[in-house]
């Protein structure tokens, strides 16, 4: 992809070569080769040809945008997701508008600190997404609302839009939507200390995340919520040892949970 890419941007033929650069965007953002991702994403979108596909265009900034966020760089980030909120308005593109406001939501709670404007963002995702139908759009509006609302101690609330984010998964059959839904709600039930619904919610993820062969899943909960429910068994040796591999794993994906894995770690 990466080739056929350069070889069309090279000729000077952005239609042509505007979805191949999109694409390869893509898949150096799933191998993690970020500055990869964030130079294929710029140039796709500096050289946007007359008549391109909305989805593509939408895609791109998108992907800039979790690369960037990845990286981090969360200034950047925030800048695409508004310029993704401009080309939405532009295009007509609602649902693209409700990513945006989603994404934005995100980048304001981990940029500032600033959860009261956060959840502005994510209020205006939800009404916009539930006026249009976007289903998915509400999904992904339940689940920032969940990091959102535990990034503000309300760690209840959280857990039930953990619960919304796995129905919503299941029923739009997006396996990995669902599997995320669960993992947290894994996590944030045994953070509550509330066993009844914890040991039950862990079991379930862990067969989820194990299903799919999710490696960042099964890391989640080993690390966060397995290693806990060994340290309420008095066994102290294995929840060490499952958080220190959970954190490395974890360190590999740059994923948002890492420093919790590694503050476990230095607890136990």
């Amino acid at each position: 992809l990466q080739e056929i890419a350069r070889h069309f941007v090279e000729a000077g033929d952005m239609e042509r070569a505007f979805p191949h650069v999109v694409a390869a965007g893509e898949g150096s953002a799933r191998s993690m080769a970020l500055s990869d991702a964030i130079r294929f994403f710029n140039t796709a979108l500096e050289n946007i040809p007359a008549g391109a596909d909305p989805e593509l265009v939408v895609r791109a900034h998108d992907g800039l945008g979790v690369a960037y966020t990845l990286v981090p760089e969360l200034t950047q980030s925030e800048a695409t997701y508004q310029r993704l909120v401009d080309y939405a308005d532009s295009a007509g593109q609602p649902s693209a508008k409700v990513t945006a406001l989603n994404r934005l939501a995100m980048s304001t709670a981990t940029l500032s600190g600033d959860l009261a404007g956060a959840r502005v963002y994510l209020d205006n995702a939800r009404a916009l997404a539930t006026e249009v139908g976007d289903d998915l759009g509400l999904a992904q509006y339940h689940m920032n609302a969940c990091t959102i609302a535990g990034l503000g101690g309300d760690i209840e609330t959280s857990a039930l839009h953990d619960e919304e984010t796995a129905r919503w998964g299941k029923k739009l059959g997006v396996e990995e939507l669902r599997i995320e839904g669960l993992t947290r709600l894994a996590e944030n039930t045994v953070w509550l200390m509330d066993f009844d619904r914890a040991v039950p919610a862990v079991e379930e993820a862990v067969e989820a995340a194990t299903q799919a062969g999710s490696e960042h899943h099964i890391a989640v909960l080993n690390g966060l919520a397995v290693s806990r429910l060994k340290m309420r068994e008095g066994d102290i040796e294995s929840a060490l040892r499952l958080t220190v591999e959970a954190g490395a794993t974890l360190e590999r994906y740059a994923s948002f949970f890492t420093p919790l894995a590694h503050w476990l770690a230095a607890h136990l």
